[in-house]
């Protein structure tokens, strides 16, 4: 399934959330989502891998941005590629699209300068058909970054179930993943064919502060009449796409 991305909004959004990152001493975020992913028992269909990084006091022109993408696809090993430029005075944007294996990465180059304040953003978006190690990729982009910066890195999971479940059967998975990493459901959605919860989980190490409190962890259930499937979404910290 082809899931609606969000490239510059969901990094807005991740990166709002994300300005009050912390930390314990648990498995790393990528380790832990594989874990409850494997607990649901889905058929994996896609996994979604966003990091970027922020330059603050940093402005780089269009010409910058463009060979920094270049570069980065280089060392992604991105095949086919194209680029778009819609950058303007004093607000740069350069967006690469290209393809890797069984997957597609967009790299994005935003930079922007008013008066005396200079801000630079990159995002890599990454999304493979079926299952990768989310932890192996993560740490890949993070070391291909770290020259510009500490990237931050997000995961999200989908996978699905043949047929339409009832929310007895939706609500017994989400159960499942969320005790096999012992967490607390946070915040609930429930409504006629969808489930989105946000929960906290001591077992995963990082954490943002939302609404007052910590969570790492969002899932979410949807039935796709047209498709025939009951989809299933696993994110760390929290779902960034379309669903």
């Amino acid at each position: 399934m082809k899931v609606k991305r969000i490239f510059i909004y969901g990094f807005i959004l991740m990166n709002l959330f994300l300005m009050f990152l912390n930390h314990t001493t648990a498995i790393a975020k990528e380790e832990g989502i594989m874990e409850g992913f494997n607990a649901s028992k889905a058929v994996a269909e896609e996994v979604n891998i966003n990091a970027y990084v922020n330059m603050a006091h940093v402005f780089k022109n269009a010409s910058e941005g463009r060979e920094i993408c270049l570069s980065l696809a280089k060392e992604l090993g991105i095949q086919r590629k194209e680029i778009e430029d819609t950058s303007e005075k004093g607000n740069i944007q350069v967006i690469l699209h290209g393809e890797k294996e069984q997957g597609t990465i967009c790299v994005i180059v935003q930079s922007s300068e008013y008066e005396a304040v200079k801000e630079t953003n990159i995002v890599i978006d990454m999304v493979y058909e079926g299952l990768v190690d989310v932890n192996t990729v993560g740490e890949n982009i993070k070391a291909i970054l770290k020259k510009y910066g500490k990237a931050t890195v997000t995961s999200c999971i989908t996978g699905s179930f043949n047929g339409k479940l009832n929310n007895a059967q939706k609500e017994k998975i989400v159960k499942n993943m969320m005790e096999y990493l012992e967490a607390t459901e946070i915040e609930g959605l429930r409504e006629k064919n969808m489930i989105s919860i946000v929960g906290f989980s001591s077992k995963i190490k990082d954490y943002i502060s939302y609404g007052g409190n910590q969570v790492n962890i969002n899932i979410a259930m949807r039935y796709n009449a047209y498709e025939g499937k009951t989809y299933l979404w696993m994110a760390t910290p929290l779902i960034a796409i379309g669903y």
